[in-house]
């Protein structure tokens, strides 16, 4: 059997000096973190040995006391918060201190003294552990054993097979590493993709406690559950397990198989369209979770809990297209960093944006289905925002398809591909445009649902629900506002076109004869000026007294 190992690449930053390399020239390193000649020659030194060493060749001579450092350290923690009640163990402790060195605390204050003295016991302790892990890397992780490379506590950037035992390099490799064993590639990364375990351990290296057939990583053979779940996971981020298949029910499942990977809302203002996406994103992130509102069932705001739920794990992504929105803050681009406190110049780097942030997450976790809603999508210029990633959101240009494709980023070189498991909601005012004016391209890869106003959503949802939508009153004739936004829509057709219908939702929040007065002069009416271009003559025709609309 094979033991598993996490070696870490760096961190947020250092990675990206160190990965390419270690790619290209297949191997990987780990530093010599001390001033302490650590090398092949005596990496073999026992722990106890290499830690004098280490100390007597550190040049804070607080630090090379080991025996008294060795005694005390299990002790120091019970002393991280003095108070008045302490002081003569706290005396007895800084005296112990003091009784095994020549030096002299640079603080007075009896709590100081005590931090003094932690923070040299904790400094020591770190090199400590960065010496094990260079002994780990040289002598225990054995030849046909295998990597999983790592960047910080959550990400992975790829797996490898041991296949060269520990040498040590004279020129220093990138970050300063010297030490280093090859390595035969399984699989790497573009760049680091978060792993959604228990974060790794903080240290240059670490024993993940699983075996794996030295054949096949994938096959793992020994380790108990915890560790075994945790490995599944790393390596299905990695790409070399599919994924778990968790069992559903046919209802969701007809979900999956009749929901597009692409498609576009589109209607006139006020018919749903954006209220619409909520639902339709719950449905394919989280089939499970059940959507019809009624008085006996899910409430709107059940729902709206739901959603903000999954737009706060990342798994919905909610964004708005505008003139303004182009390629750099769609894809990626290069972006100013904010300065820090010593900078003299500005610095910048290559940025991910909106729909490559949501891809990378997909592609982490390609057992949950992602959703991005793009509001009023026909507002941007999508050629110029999609660039060439167009062609890659078709269903069979997507990862994992026969007729896959990825392309070279601009901006980061990297090669990029969309996931399956991500899918696309569009919303488009016809008021705006016309579905026929739409970028050709767009239209051959969406499919499109039309929501029309719906009047009889008013009887049945709006708050006049219980008289059927009808406003009714002592003081003046009942009025039937289903028919009353059937008439408006009728003229509004005959004078211009179904795209510049008013929607439903302008009378579903109507509950008086006030509320009927302030939409029409706040919503409704300053509309049609827009529609008509301040022609009062058509607005009045739109809005003369329509006949019969007492129940």
């Amino acid at each position: 059997m094979a033991n598993v190992w996490a070696v870490s690449c760096g961190g947020a930053t250092e990675w990206k000096n160190v990965w390419p390399h270690w790619v290209e020239n297949k191997y990987v390193a780990i530093g010599n973190y001390v001033n302490f000649p650590l090398n092949v020659n005596n990496i073999r030194l026992t722990d106890e040995e290499i830690l004098t060493g280490l100390i007597n060749n550190l040049p804070d001579d607080r630090l090379r006391h080991v025996d008294l450092i060795r005694n005390i350290k299990e002790n120091y923690r019970k002393f991280n918060y003095i108070d008045e009640t302490q002081n003569s163990e706290a005396n007895e402790f800084i005296n112990g201190f003091r009784g095994g060195t020549s030096i002299t605390l640079q603080s007075k204050d009896l709590k100081e003294q005590i931090e003094e003295i932690n923070t040299i016991i904790r400094t020591v302790n770190i090199i400590y552990s960065r010496v094990k892990s260079t002994q780990e890397f040289a002598y225990k992780i054995l030849v046909n054993d295998f990597l999983i490379i790592k960047s910080g506590n959550h990400n992975v950037l790829g797996a490898a097979k041991i296949t060269g035992e520990i040498a040590f390099s004279n020129e220093l490799l990138p970050n300063n590493y010297n030490l280093f064993r090859k390595v035969e590639w399984i699989t790497t990364l573009q760049k680091p993709v978060h792993v959604e375990i228990p974060q790794f351990a903080q240290k240059a290296v670490q024993d993940l406690q699983v075996q794996c057939d030295p054949d096949n990583i994938c096959n793992i053979i020994d380790g108990n559950e915890n560790n075994r779940n945790r490995m599944q996971t790393i390596l299905t981020t990695l790409g070399l397990l599919e994924k778990v298949e968790m069992p559903s029910t046919n209802k969701e499942n007809n979900m999956q198989s009749t929901c597009p990977l692409n498609q576009i809302l589109f209607g006139p203002p006020g018919t749903g369209k954006t209220y619409n996406t909520v639902n339709k994103a719950i449905a394919i992130a989280n089939p499970s979770f059940k959507i019809e509102v009624k008085e006996e069932d899910t409430t709107r705001k059940q729902i709206k809990t739901e959603f903000d739920g999954l737009i706060n794990s990342g798994q919905v992504v909610f964004t708005t297209f505008h003139q303004s929105m182009s390629y750099e803050d769609f894809i990626e681009g290069i972006k100013p960093l904010k300065p820090a406190d010593d900078d003299t110049f500005v610095k910048y780097e290559v940025q991910d944006g909106i729909f490559k942030q949501i891809c990378d997450k997909a592609k982490s976790h390609n057992n949950k289905n992602f959703v991005l809603i793009i509001d009023e999508i026909n507002r941007g210029n999508v050629s110029q925002i999609f660039g060439e990633l167009i062609t890659l959101i078709e269903d069979d240009k997507r990862l994992g398809k026969d007729e896959a494709l990825k392309v070279t980023l601009p901006y980061s070189k990297e090669e990029f591909g969309v996931p399956s498991n991500l899918y696309i909601i569009g919303t488009m005012n016809t008021a705006d445009r016309s579905v026929e004016a739409l970028d050709a391209a767009l239209r051959r890869r969406f499919s499109f649902e039309e929501m029309p106003p719906k009047s009889d959503l008013i009887r049945t949802e709006g708050k006049l629900s219980k008289t059927k939508g009808i406003l009714e009153s002592d003081e003046f004739d009942d009025i039937n506002l289903p028919l009353l936004l059937n008439k408006i829509n009728e003229r509004i057709e005959k004078l211009l076109d179904k795209d510049h219908q008013i929607g439903h939702s302008y009378f579903i929040s109507v509950a008086s004869l006030d509320d009927l007065k302030q939409k029409f002069q706040n919503n409704i009416i300053p509309l049609l000026q827009e529609y008509f271009f301040g022609d009062y003559g058509k607005i009045g025709l739109v809005l003369a007294a329509i006949p019969n609309l007492k129940p």
